[in-house]
């Protein structure tokens, strides 16, 4: 540890970097990904890196990384630097997935694919470890609730409960993409195996930092119109509660209010609040293998008719608002696959539009109605 800079020095240099992806593409990865509203991707000069296709950031990261692979008990001795494992890797997977764009982190055309996926696995490795006994007892998930909305909370929940909590903390003067990514990869692993109580814990963090606070100047582009104080940490935490399959009565709450608060956007501000706030209801969706429902039939026939009132206003609607509905579409099929009326056509004029958009031929629209239909 003497051999790499002090844990405040790593996380100024994390912050020179873009917390964006370089590319709308990129959205596919993860719903806490934007398709719209993204900054240019940043000029790079090869002067940064070393031989090997590493920035400064970077070899240290991965010293580290090496490090405590090779020793674990010193990995759980310094859960700070599982935030810097996780960026690191979320570098590595932008470089992956978009050989062609720049990087501040990695040279694309120094470094091989196999040592980038090597240093992923490497970092799922570290994280899995380091986790795998945090989260243990609902007293566990009370104090690091406590110290995520009140910043004066004191209590005793280790590294890792701390780093969670700085990251919420921080949140709404720092709301961005990767950070809110990095927090949901965390929350993940420590919510899998939570109650119905704890998940209602989280979800009272989530509505907390919506709202806390003042409004302060963003720098991020995609976060621009949001109606929320810190949109993307929400997002992250609503993700992880959703994905950890407790289905707290109070997440249930919040996606049936999301859904109704569609309908009352007005055309002006589809673009802005209503894709807030379908991006969202997106992170709210259950796993499509599950029981759970996702909402109610007369609340999602009611989604499709407003949804359908957006399109058809005089409205320009951006390309992102028509995704995001896509991708609602899919956990509404199985609900609605019974229920006859115009929405089916609806559904399918924006499914294919979409393919349009980027230039692929679109399918059959049996092709696209097994695709909802046989889900079930």
């Amino acid at each position: 540890m003497d051999l790499v800079p002090s844990g405040s020095e790593l996380h100024s240099m994390l912050s020179l970097f873009p917390t964006e992806p370089p590319d709308a593409s990129m959205s596919l990865r993860s719903p806490l990904l934007p398709l719209s509203g993204l900054e240019d991707p940043p000029l790079v000069t090869e002067e940064i890196y070393d031989l090997g296709g590493y920035s400064s950031y970077a070899r240290i990261i991965s010293l580290l990384l090496d490090a405590f692979i090779g020793d674990r008990i010193v990995a759980k001795a310094h859960p700070w630097a599982l935030r810097h494992f996780i960026a690191l890797s979320i570098y590595a997977e932008e470089v992956l997935d978009l050989p062609n764009n720049s990087s501040e982190v990695f040279n694309a055309k120094a470094v091989s694919s196999s040592t980038l996926q090597r240093l992923m696995d490497r970092v799922q490795q570290v994280t899995t470890y380091v986790l795998s006994d945090v989260g243990d007892g609902q007293s566990w998930h009370q104090k690091v609730t406590a110290m995520c909305v009140d910043a004066k909370a004191q209590h005793d929940v280790g590294g890792i409960g701390k780093l969670v909590a700085t990251l919420v903390q921080v949140s709404p003067s720092n709301d961005n993409p990767r950070d809110a990514r990095i927090l949901h990869a965390i929350l993940q692993h420590i919510l899998s195996h939570t109650s119905k109580e704890e998940g209602d814990l989280w979800m009272g963090v989530c509505r907390k930092i919506e709202i806390k606070g003042k409004r302060f100047p963003f720098h991020s582009t995609c976060i621009a119109h949001s109606p929320l104080v810190a949109p993307f940490a929400s997002m992250a935490v609503v993700l992880s509660v959703a994905s950890s399959g407790s289905e707290p009565l109070r997440l249930d709450r919040y996606r049936n209010e999301l859904a109704a608060n569609v309908t009352g956007v007005r055309p002006t501000k589809i673009n802005t609040e209503g894709l807030w706030l379908l991006r969202r209801l997106v992170v709210t969706a259950p796993d499509p293998d599950s029981d759970v429902i996702f909402i109610p039939q007369t609340r999602a026939v009611n989604f499709i008719k407003a949804c359908q009132q957006w399109v058809t206003s005089d409205e320009d609607i951006d390309e992102e608002v028509e995704n995001q509905m896509t991708v609602l579409f899919f956990h509404l099929a199985p609900i609605l696959q019974h229920v006859s009326g115009s929405h089916w056509d609806f559904i399918f004029d924006v499914v294919e539009n979409n393919l349009e958009v980027r230039s692929c031929p679109p399918p059959s629209r049996d092709i696209v109605h097994g695709c909802f239909v046989d889900h079930d």
